[in-house]
């Protein structure tokens, strides 16, 4: 089991080793954050972990912090020096989505990995602020976060267009539903739902709930929400053209 007491000290050992096969600026910058990390306080989060399948996994979170793990997260692997995240921005979130895997952070930032699978290359999006959270399916990766911004790419990440949610306030959670459509909670408490076609995001529940933190499909019918009053249920209106 790996913790934030034992996640300074491995990361540390890991970058001097591989500074002695080889130094990079990129290595010595992971070297002098894991041993930062090693001096302080366990306080880094994680935020967010996902694996592609029953072997391949990351962990993302605070300050660029990233793991890899190929063996079900039995060992895990630091991958700082892998990403195309120079300022050290904090990753917030990770999906796949088809063959390609994302990141969603702070500024903007948005990583996708790289064809050979070795490292997180940059993505340019249209919005500045903050994404926390993202997801995706064979034919699109939408990214969303700060003030009511979502952001959809049908051409793995090279173009963008906005949806409109009609909310200023944060989106925090995002899950794509087993008929297609998407469903978005909103730090104000809304709840927006796409068409079946992904597109006309709407309010699909009237009142506010409360500050929306995570959601979980159970049926066709019904899905979980997480609020700071608790868990919550939502019935989910029938899918419309």
């Amino acid at each position: 089991m790996l913790d934030g007491r034992d996640l300074g000290p491995m990361m540390a050992a890991f970058y001097t080793k591989l500074q002695a096969n080889g130094d990079s600026p990129e290595i010595a910058a992971a070297l002098d954050e894991a041993r930062a990390i090693t001096d302080e306080v366990p306080s880094r989060p994680f935020l967010d972990v996902w694996f592609r399948n029953a072997e391949e996994g990351w962990a993302v979170g605070q300050f660029n912090l990233i793991l890899h793990t190929s063996d079900g997260g039995a060992t895990w692997e630091p991958w700082m020096e892998r990403t195309g995240n120079p300022e050290r921005l904090s990753l917030h979130a990770i999906r796949g989505a088809g063959d390609d895997v994302y990141i969603a952070g702070e500024l903007g930032l948005v990583l996708k990995l790289s064809p050979d699978g070795s490292r997180f290359d940059s993505v340019q999006t249209p919005y500045p602020g903050s994404y926390f959270g993202l997801l995706g399916s064979a034919s699109e990766v939408v990214v969303f976060g700060l003030r009511g911004n979502t952001w959809r790419s049908r051409d793995q990440g090279a173009t963008w267009s906005q949806l409109p949610t009609g909310v200023t306030s944060a989106i925090n959670a995002g899950i794509r539903l087993s008929d297609g459509r998407i469903l978005l909670v909103a730090q104000g408490g809304q709840v927006l739902m796409s068409h079946a076609t992904g597109d006309g995001l709407t309010v699909a529940r009237p009142e506010e709930i409360g500050a929306g933190f995570g959601l979980l499909q159970l049926s066709e019918q019904e899905a979980l929400v997480a609020t700071r009053q608790g868990i919550k249920q939502l019935t989910l209106p029938p899918a419309k053209e």
